[in-house]
C-alpha cells in the first residue's frame, strides 16, 4: 500500500485500492497482473500531472548577472503570447523605419549645411554668378591651342589634347563648376580621342560622352589609333568610333585622323 501513497494518493484511497486487490487473491495469476497494471496507470497519471504543472510554470528567469533568460525548451508559446511577439516585431520594424528616415533627413541637412558653409567661406570666384563663370571658362578654353603633332613611331601624334583637357579640368573642380561646364557645349566641341590609350570600350564611351556634351556645336575632330592590322578587337573599336563620328558628319568643322596600317 505504501507504493500508492508514494504516487500522491491519500491513505483512504490507497487502503480502498488495497482491499480491492485483496479480494482478487483467489485469482492468483490475475492478481499480480492487475497490481502491475494499476501501478503503471498511477505512474502515468502522476507523470501527466507533473508535465501540466511544468507547462504552466514561469519560463522567464533572471540570472545572477541581471540578464533576463527565456527558457523556451520547457514549453511552447501560447497563441496569445505568439501574437504579442509578432506585435513587438512589427513595432520594432516601424521604429527602425522611422530611425532610417530620421538619419536620411539628418544627412541631407548636413550636406546642405556644408554646401552653405563652403559658399560662405569660399573664394571670390566661387561667389560670382554663373554667367560670369561661363565667360571665364569660354575665354580660358579659347586661349588654349591644340599642341602641334610630332613624329613618334612613324606616325604623327600630339603630345596632349589641350582643349579637351581644360574642359575636363574645369568640370572636375566642384559640383557647381561641373554644372556650368556641362552647360557650355562649345568647350566640348574639340573631340580629341586616342583609341589605343584606353582599355576596352572606355575610349568609345568617352567619345560618345563628348559628342553628346557638344550638342549642336560644330566639331573639330582629332582621332588617333595605332595600327589595327591583324587585331580584330582594335579594328572593331575603330569601326564603332567612325560610326559615332559619321552620325555627326553635318557638324564637322575639321577632321584629322591618324590610323596607320
Amino acid at each position: 500500500m505504501s507504493v500508492y501513497c508514494l504516487y500522491g494518493l491519500s491513505c483512504d484511497t490507497a487502503f480502498s485500492t488495497w482491499n480491492k486487490l485483496e479480494q482478487l487473491k483467489p485469482l492468483r495469476c490475475c492478481y499480480h497482473i492487475a497490481w502491475l497494471s494499476l501501478t503503471y496507470a498511477l505512474y502515468l497519471v502522476d507523470f501527466h500531472n507533473t508535465m501540466n504543472s511544468n507547462l504552466h510554470s514561469d519560463r522567464v528567469k533572471v540570472v545572477s548577472d541581471g540578464l533576463t533568460v527565456v527558457n523556451v525548451s520547457q514549453s511552447l508559446l501560447t497563441r496569445e503570447e505568439a501574437c504579442s511577439v509578432c506585435q513587438d516585431i512589427k513595432n520594432l520594424e516601424q521604429e527602425a523605419d522611422e530611425a532610417s528616415k530620421t538619419l536620411a533627413n539628418a544627412l541631407t541637412k548636413l550636406t546642405n549645411a556644408k554646401t552653405t558653409a563652403n559658399y560662405a567661406h569660399g573664394t571670390i570666384l566661387g561667389k560670382l554668378p554663373n554667367e560670369i563663370i561661363s565667360l571665364i571658362f569660354c575665354a580660358t578654353w579659347d586661349a588654349m591651342e591644340p599642341s602641334l603633332p610630332e613624329r613618334s613611331d612613324g606616325h604623327e601624334e600630339p603630345q596632349e589634347e589641350r582643349k579637351l583637357s581644360i574642359a575636363l579640368i574645369l568640370a572636375g573642380v566642384c559640383r557647381r563648376w561641373r554644372a556650368v561646364a556641362l552647360s557650355l557645349p562649345q568647350i566640348w566641341s574639340d573631340v580629341h580621342i586616342f583609341l589605343h590609350r584606353q582599355i576596352g570600350d572606355k575610349a568609345l564611351a568617352i567619345l560618345r560622352d563628348i559628342v553628346a556634351r557638344s550638342k549642336h556645336v560644330d566639331l573639330t575632330i582629332r582621332l588617333y589609333s595605332e595600327s589595327v592590322s591583324g587585331d580584330k578587337t582594335r579594328n572593331r573599336e575603330l569601326q564603332l568610333a567612325l560610326a559615332v563620328l559619321q552620325k555627326e558628319s553635318a557638324r564637322w568643322r575639321s577632321v584629322q585622323m591618324c590610323m596607320p596600317y
